[in-house]
This record gives C-alpha cells, sequence and structure tokens, in this order.
C-alpha cells in the first residue's frame, strides 16, 4: 500500500493549485468582500488586544466608537457588541460578536493594510492542500491526471471565487473534503499529512456554528456505512470511524475554549446572533407565536418590542434601525439567545405544515442553487475617520463577465459531474459508494442548515460544490476510466479509416 505524505511530489502540486486558484486576486487585485469581513477584522483586533493586555504584552489602543452615520454600508457588523466590550473591557457588556477565530485570523492576517489578501492567500492555500490530498488518497501518490484536474477545479468551478471571498464560507467544503479523507483513507496518509489535515479540519468546524452539524451528518453517515457496509469488522475500522468523528469533537472543544476566554460562555456558538429565531420570525409560525404570547411579555424579544411591532424581515429584525442588536440590552440578548429554542419549538408545534412546507420547498433549492456572481470584488474595506472598518460597496454595478462565466461553466461541470458519479454508482467500490453517500449528506446537511435558519443563498451551496467535481475526476483517473474512454475514442476513429484495424488490444 502507498502511503502519500508531505513529500516533493506532493508540495509541488500543491504550489501548482495554490498559484492557479490566485486568478481572483491576478484579475480583479483584491479579495471579495462581504459587510461581515470588516466586523471580522474589527472583532479581531480586540480579541488580540484583549489577549495583549491580559498577557501584559502592550496596552491596546483605544476603539473608536462604531459609526451611526445613516450611510453606513454594514448592517451586518458588529458594532454595539465590539463597542460595548471595548468601552468597558468585559464581556458581561457583550450583545453579539461572530467566531472569535476566524476573528482574529482577519485581523492577524488583515494586510496589506485592511484589505486581508494575506488571510485570501492562506485560504487558497488551504484548498490546495486538502484538493492535493483528497486527489492523491483516491488516485495514489502517482496523481494521474491532476494538472488537467487542477485547471479544472481552479479556473471552472465556484473554488477559487469563495476561497477569495473574505468570510468563513471555503471552511465548509475543506471540512466535507477532509472528513473523507481521513475517514475513508486515513489509512494512507503519513501522520505528518494526517495531522495536518485534521488541523484545517478542526479549523474548519471552530470557524462557523454552521460547520459541526455538518461535520457529525458526515460522521454520523460514514460511520453507520463503515459498521454496516463494510466487512469483516476489523480494529482498523474503528480507528478509522474515530477519526470521523475527530474533526466534529476537537473543533467543537476548541469553540468552547475560545467562548470561555473571550466571552466567560460555556456553549458551541457563544454570543451567536440569533438568525434560527429571525428565520422562524420571516416564515410565518414564530411571527405568529408571539403576536398571541407578547400580550404579556413571557419572552425577553416581548419585552424589546413591548407595544411595537416585531420586524418581519430577516435583515429588520437583526440589523436594522429597529433591530434587536440596537434595541436590546445586553442581558436581554442573552435571554433570547437562551429562549430561542423554545420559542422555535413551540411555534413549530403549532404551525407543523408550514414548516414542513419550508423545508421540503428550501432545502432542495438550496442544493441547487451555487453560483459566486454575487460575490463582487468591486467593494473596499475602509476605515474612515479612524472609526471602526466598514466594507463599502458600489451601487448598480453590473456583474462581471468573467464571474458569469465561471457561473455558467461550473454548473456544466457539475451536472456532469453528477451525472458521472451517479452511473458509476453500481460500479464502484463499497468504498467508493461509501464516500459518495458520506459526501451526499454533507452537501445535504449543508443546505438544510442553511435554508432553515439562514435561507435560500446560492454563495452557502457554492462554498462546497466544487468537491464534487473533484471527486468525480479523481474516480476518473483512479479506476482508468479515462484510459476507458480513450480506447474507446480510438476504436471508433480506427474504424472509419479505411483499412485500418478496428480491432484495440
Amino acid at each position: 500500500m502507498e502511503v502519500q505524505s508531505i513529500d516533493r511530489p506532493f508540495l509541488l502540486r500543491t504550489a501548482i493549485l495554490s498559484l492557479l486558484l490566485l486568478w481572483p486576486l491576478l484579475v480583479f487585485g483584491q479579495p471579495s468582500y462581504f459587510p461581515d469581513s470588516a466586523s471580522y477584522q474589527h472583532g479581531g483586533k480586540i480579541a488580540v488586544d484583549f489577549a495583549a493586555k491580559k498577557l501584559h504584552l502592550w496596552e491596546p489602543t483605544p476603539t473608536a466608537k462604531p459609526a451611526s452615520a445613516p450611510d453606513a454600508q454594514s448592517p451586518a457588523a458588529s458594532s454595539p457588541a465590539v463597542a460595548g466590550k471595548a468601552a468597558t473591557g468585559g464581556h458581561e457588556d457583550l450583545k453579539v460578536a461572530r467566531s472569535i477565530l476566524y476573528s482574529v485570523m482577519g485581523y492577524v492576517m488583515g494586510g496589506p493594510g485592511t484589505s486581508m489578501i494575506f488571510l485570501g492567500i492562506f485560504q487558497a492555500i488551504c484548498l490546495a492542500i486538502v484538493s492535493t490530498a483528497l486527489y492523491g488518497a483516491i488516485t495514489g501518490p502517482a496523481y494521474p491526471g491532476f494538472e488537467l484536474t487542477a485547471v479544472i477545479l481552479a479556473l471552472f468551478t465556484t473554488a477559487a471565487p469563495v476561497s477569495w471571498f473574505i468570510v468563513p464560507d471555503i471552511y465548509a467544503g475543506l471540512l466535507i473534503a477532509v472528513t473523507v479523507v481521513i475517514g475513508f483513507y486515513g489509512h494512507r496518509c503519513s501522520w505528518a499529512l494526517l495531522l495536518l489535515l485534521l488541523g484545517i479540519a478542526i479549523l474548519s468546524v471552530a470557524v462557523h456554528s454552521s460547520h459541526p452539524p455538518i461535520a457529525l451528518a458526515m460522521a454520523g453517515v460514514g460511520g453507520l456505512w463503515m459498521l454496516f457496509m463494510e466487512r469483516p469488522a476489523s480494529r482498523e475500522r474503528w480507528l478509522r470511524i474515530g477519526l470521523l468523528f475527530s474533526p466534529f469533537v476537537l473543533g467543537v472543544v476548541l469553540t468552547i475554549l475560545t467562548g470561555i476566554i473571550g466571552f466567560g460562555e460555556v456553549s458551541v456558538a457563544p454570543k451567536r446572533y440569533p438568525l434560527a429565531l429571525a428565520r422562524a420570525i420571516n416564515n410565518g409560525p414564530a411571527y405568529w407565536y408571539l403576536q398571541k404570547h407578547c400580550k404579556k411579555p413571557e419572552f425577553a424579544v416581548c419585552e424589546v418590542y413591548r407595544g411595537q411591532p416585531i420586524p418581519r424581515e430577516v435583515r429588520d429584525f437583526l440589523w436594522g434601525p429597529g433591530g434587536v442588536i440596537l434595541k436590546a440590552t445586553p442581558e436581554q440578548m442573552d435571554r433570547i439567545r437562551a429562549e430561542e429554542n423554545t420559542i422555535i419549538l413551540r411555534s413549530t408545534m403549532e404551525h407543523p405544515w408550514v414548516q414542513i412546507n419550508k423545508i421540503i420547498v428550501d432545502v432542495p433549492r438550496q442544493m441547487r442553487s451555487f453560483k459566486v456572481n454575487g460575490m463582487r470584488f468591486d467593494s473596499t474595506i475602509s476605515v474612515p475617520d479612524g472609526r471602526e472598518a466598514r466594507v463599502i460597496s458600489k451601487k448598480n454595478m453590473p456583474n462581471h463577465p468573467i464571474m458569469t462565466a465561471v457561473d455558467m461553466i461550473s454548473t456544466i461541470i457539475v451536472l456532469i459531474s453528477t451525472i458521472a458519479l451517479a452511473l458509476w454508482l453500481r460500479g464502484m467500490s463499497v468504498k467508493q459508494r461509501g464516500i459518495f453517500v458520506t459526501l451526499f449528506f454533507g452537501l445535504l446537511a449543508n443546505a438544510a442548515i442553511c435554508a432553515i435558519f439562514s435561507g435560500v443563498t446560492h454563495r452557502y451551496q457554492a462554498r462546497v460544490i466544487w468537491v464534487v467535481p473533484l471527486f468525480a475526476l479523481a474516480l476518473v483517473y483512479s479506476d482508468g476510466r479515462w484510459r476507458q474512454v480513450r480506447a474507446l475514442w480510438h476504436r471508433r476513429r480506427t474504424a472509419t479509416v479505411p483499412g485500418a484495424d478496428s480491432t484495440f488490444g
């Protein structure tokens, strides 16, 4: 059995793929930003200053108050939360916050200036490492056909644009790919490579609250496949099942530790935004339930909107001028998070068919929605008048033709890859079918979590769909299917040439 390791061929191919993944930076000169991008960087500065003060490394510079101008372009920024902590120096006044880990990464790798180009480079390199490892694990360390696969993956799928999108989106796809490698091909990896991949997977779980359920779903499905479909039972199989669950377990532990250090809160999603509640209100059931039960305030959200209508739209409920993040106190925000599941559960029980219908409609919609055209590379991160960083977007700008072309080509490639995998399913080995099933449930878990708790948006599935053509191409070269296609093509050509020998040995 050949073992894949961090040797010269692996490093060379990783470097080639990394360079190909740089094309968005070369074309646009910068990463793609979202309003959240600036808040991650700003939150990272506060986290680093907080740690430095505790360790007596340096005295942090005062944090400016958040801008309240009506033209602010960052509705998703965590300004009130950040300002509360900066002003008091304690987590008790913090309303909401994003991932501490990704915020620190955004600040530490925030250069040059505030562009966060270094973070984009880091994400592209992680993508190259994981993709090369997955490809080599399936095909073997000889990497047949890797050069063509690297070109297709980097230039004609969603992989490169998502890796240069400065939010934690790319890590969902990295998590899915790494879970497949360490679970099904961990025995083909050296310990150094295995630890590197495991580190990327743990980081992927910890940088966003939507990622632990994906890791758990894949580990559960993959573990069941190994238990009931693979024979005979062996000690190695239990080790592989343990590896499948390790990113989820260790990633959650890391998230809890950062929450304790940063917020003094034991939680898998400390100081999270109440997105699930906002989504349930937008869907209807939670809105109708609160209208009935807020007549005498039973919940914290009723206290916040006493005598006032609760905003129905997700953006308005969370980040609008009358949203809970501005109106609620830190204590009320803690109670809103604590009461979120109760409200959702009770409202779902009162209106089950509304929620079921939403799931039936929205999850398939999310599965087939994976365009990158909405990722704008014309925004900038600005720090006006010494205040906190914010994303400034140009309005009414047409979609870039390059991104339109990537969308069209990537859709075709994903469609071809999906059809090919479905046709090959019967001829796959037990392990390959296990990967297919585990991968499918990873994509399904991503779609379900995003559609149910946030809403159907192209970027959510674009962040993971690139794994499908990568897996399909690896199978083409691992099982000799490419040679079969070439042989068939050769037979047809020679059969049409007069006097040619139509046999092919």
